[in-house]
């Protein structure tokens, strides 16, 4: 970009802020070209990323973009490609307005005089606010802003106060009021010498000490405090100060982010009329790096108590042969200990119940039997020819019994007798096929046994 002719030169870095900084000779390179730097962080990984991007838009002239959402990039693109496109001064007739009615340096100030020109820039992000901008077909430009940067305050005024491009400005009769408004707010407010606030690091904690007297230097005690802290994000985060002796007052809190932490304490004393004095004093922290960098020595024996407590291995860059960062033989495998004695306690009370059953319940042998008759009875249809086994035994007495009558010899039939048989000599049923019998048959069979057995027990 050295050698365009161009009326601008700009270049947009996006980074995360790890690589090594550029050096101040390869900046100054570019300010000397006049190339400005706009630069985008995504994605930071170390504390210093954001300090080192800051600069390098700080040293060149360009804008520096903090992104969390990767969807904003082209935004970001489309704003820096409209300045680089832009002419950098405007010049013409251009009506500012007021963009918002927040308190501040020209609070009661809601018209001011048009402008002949002035230079083109972006709105800063933060705390920066934009009072009066100038409306044009690419958005609203900046013309009047101001901000809080650590206890200090500062104005931007992008055009001129002389005849040029504020003529107008000039024969406009509140101009004395607005800027003397404007400046008695850029300066450093009084502070009471009757009140001393400071600040001290405390175990990573910031301790904040409010010293309050009188007009007579007596100690000022049960003071009205309202005490506030403003976090580098913009962040505003209440503190409570607590009286902690004669005149003294303690709060603190831990700032999590590094950068300029704000303390503003607003109180309320007695007057001499009779009435309540307020008043706001103010005092800055400023974190540039966590508290882990604070430590100048290795801490060996937490990386060796850590890598016990997980079993792992403690490795070294000053063994000649650098061991296998994936292997496992030395390594022992987690174990999970799991108690068991709800699951042993089930299968102890189910085994209890079977013994219990086993013995005090008295099944017979015609009983079980009779059962599996009667569940095998009840047994849906199988095979091809839809038979139950049942039937199946049924068809085989009867095929049997069929060819036994055949191959015995055919004998007259006797006559037959008149006389009714007697009760003993009624027909029996057929005790060669249990299956066919229902139950009255198979009890009377099971008394005929009994009672043949008995008949042979008296005749021996």
């Amino acid at each position: 970009l050295k050698e365009v002719d161009a009326g601008a030169r700009h270049v947009v870095i996006i980074s995360d802020g790890d690589p090594q900084p550029p050096t101040r000779s390869l900046l100054q390179a570019y300010v000397d070209a006049n190339v400005t730097c706009s630069t985008v962080l995504v994605g930071p990984h170390v504390p210093t990323a954001r300090g080192t991007m800051q600069t390098v838009a700080n040293v060149t002239g360009g804008d520096f973009y903090s992104v969390d959402d990767p969807t904003q990039l082209p935004q970001i693109f489309i704003k820096e490609a409209q300045l680089v496109v832009r002419s950098l001064i405007q010049e013409g007739l251009f009506q500012p307005q007021r963009t918002n009615a927040l308190p501040g340096p020209v609070s009661g100030f809601d018209t001011v005089p048009p402008v002949l020109g002035f230079d083109l820039v972006a709105a800063r992000e933060g705390l920066a606010q934009t009072t009066f901008a100038i409306p044009t077909d690419q958005g609203a430009d900046p013309l009047y802003a101001w901000w809080n940067f650590g206890l200090g305050r500062s104005i931007a005024f992008m055009s001129d106060v002389t005849g040029r491009w504020g003529g107008r400005w000039v024969g406009w009769s509140s101009f004395p009021a607005f800027w003397e408004q404007s400046l008695r707010w850029v300066m450093r407010p009084v502070t009471p010498s009757e009140f001393v606030l400071a600040t001290r690091d405390e175990d990573g904690d910031v301790v904040v000490d409010l010293e309050a007297l009188e007009a007579d230097a007596g100690f000022l005690n049960f003071l009205q405090t309202r005490a506030s802290v403003i976090s580098p994000a913009g962040e505003v985060q209440p503190l409570d100060l607590q009286q902690i002796g004669p005149g003294r007052y303690q709060g603190r809190f831990r700032p999590d982010a590094t950068g300029s932490h704000v303390v503003n304490v607003h109180f309320g004393s007695p007057a001499e009329g009779g009435g309540i004095a307020s008043g706001n004093i103010q005092a800055a922290v400023n974190r540039s790096y966590s508290d882990e960098y604070r430590r100048q020595t290795h801490n060996a024996a937490l990386l060796r108590r850590v890598a016990d407590m997980t079993g792992g291995r403690v490795l070294s860059l000053d063994d000649p042969v650098l061991p296998d960062l994936f292997d496992r033989e030395q390594l022992e495998m987690p174990r999970s200990e799991q108690s068991t004695w709800a699951l042993l306690a089930v299968v102890a009370a189910v085994i209890l119940l079977l013994d219990v059953a086993v013995r005090r319940l008295a099944l017979s042998g015609d009983w079980l039997r009779s059962v599996a008759s009667e569940a095998s009875s009840r047994r849906p249809k199988t095979g091809a020819g839809g038979v139950t086994l049942s039937a199946w035994r049924r068809s085989k007495n009867r095929r049997q019994s069929g060819r036994t009558e055949h191959d015995r010899p055919t004998a007259s039939p006797a006559p037959a007798s008149k006389q009714p048989p007697k009760p003993d000599e009624v027909a029996e049923p057929d005790e060669s096929d249990p299956d066919g019998m229902d139950t009255t048959s198979r009890l009377r069979a099971a008394r005929n046994r009994a009672r043949r057995r008995d008949g042979q027990g008296d005749g021996s």
